[in-house]
């Protein structure tokens, strides 16, 4: 993938959007994390993702996001008519 084609955001509101645009919610992988793991945990599903996800709201999701200093990593390009669903967690100053 061309990282010239991907954009990053810390803003919630972009965020939100780009998850709902592609009907997709947030999420965390099963389990118990505790509360020095839950940013690895952090997903957002698309119902279409093969591990087991436990939808969360966004409040959580954002809590989760905040504490670990993240950004989305994302891509807003279509492909063959869809909208692409590439994301990554990365830390703020890592890219």
């Amino acid at each position: 993938m061309n990282s010239e084609q991907l954009k990053t955001t810390d803003n919630h509101t972009t965020i939100r959007n780009w998850v709902e645009e592609r009907e997709g919610v947030p999420a965390m992988t099963e389990g118990i994390p505790n509360k020095s793991m839950a940013g690895q945990m952090l997903r957002i599903n698309f119902h279409e993702n093969k591990e087991f996800l436990n939808n969360i709201s966004w409040d959580v999701f954002f809590e989760i996001f905040d504490e670990n200093n993240f950004e989305l990593l994302y891509d807003e390009r279509i492909i063959d008519g869809k909208k692409s669903n590439y994301y990554q967690f990365v830390r703020k100053g890592e890219l």
